[in-house]
C-alpha cells in the first residue's frame, strides 16, 4: 500500500512540495498451523507466529480475531512494525471436546494493507484412566480352620481421567473384598 510523504521547501519567492511513495507488506510465519493431537483441557505449548515488515513503510497491526478452541498467548496489539523489523504473537490449542477442530487468526492491519488470515487446526484427544496394583498377587500364609486373615492391596490410577470401579470379583468364595464399598470411582493420580 502506498502513502504519500509529503515534504515542504520554502524558499523566499515559492513553496516546492514533493511526493515519495512508502509501501508497506508483510509476511508471516508460519502461514497455517497444525497443533497434532493434544488432550482436552490441558495446557500445552504456544506456536510462534512470526510477522516481519518486508515493505518499504511501517505497517501497523491493528487487531486480531481467533476463531474456534484456539487462543492468544502473547504479543502486543495494536503496534507498529518498522520497515524490516518483525514482532511476534503466540497462540495455543485449548481443545474442549474430542475430534478434529479448525479455526483462524486473523490479523488485522490500518492503511489498506489486507488483513492475513492464518488457517489453525488441531484435534482433541479424550483423556484415558489406567490403574497399577501394589502387588500383581495377594497371598495368604496357612490359616487355621475359621480364623481370618487381611492383606492389603493398593490401587493406583496413573492415568489422566478418573476411573470408575463397579465392583470386584473374588474367587474362590472363601476369599472377600472389605474396607472398601461399591461403586466407587478413582480419581487421576489417587490412590486407594
Amino acid at each position: 500500500m502506498s502513502r504519500p510523504l509529503r515534504f515542504a521547501l520554502v524558499t523566499s519567492a515559492f513553496l516546492i512540495s514533493l511526493c515519495a511513495a512508502a509501501n508497506s507488506s508483510v509476511s508471516v510465519q508460519p502461514a497455517s498451523f497444525n497443533f497434532g493431537k493434544q488432550y482436552l483441557n490441558k495446557e500445552y505449548l504456544s506456536v510462534t507466529i512470526n510477522i516481519t515488515d518486508t515493505g518499504t513503510g511501517s505497517a501497523y497491526l491493528q487487531s486480531l480475531t481467533i476463531t474456534g478452541p484456539f487462543q492468544w498467548r502473547a504479543g502486543l496489539v495494536p503496534q507498529r512494525i518498522a520497515p524490516g523489523a518483525a514482532t511476534r504473537l503466540a497462540v495455543r490449542f485449548w481443545p474442549t471436546a474430542p475430534g478434529p477442530a479448525s479455526g483462524n487468526l486473523v490479523l488485522n492491519f490500518k492503511y489498506g494493507l489486507p488483513s492475513i488470515t492464518i488457517p489453525l487446526s488441531g484435534t482433541g484427544v479424550t483423556t484415558t484412566a489406567g490403574i497399577s496394583y501394589s502387588t500383581p498377587e495377594v497371598v495368604f500364609s496357612n490359616q487355621t480352620v475359621g480364623s481370618a486373615a487381611s492383606q492389603s492391596l493398593t490401587l493406583t490410577n496413573p492415568g489422566k481421567a478418573s476411573l470408575s470401579v463397579s465392583q470386584a470379583l473374588v474367587t474362590p468364595a472363601t476369599f472377600s473384598v472389605t474396607g472398601q464399598s461399591f461403586p466407587f470411582t478413582l480419581d487421576r493420580k489417587s490412590v486407594v
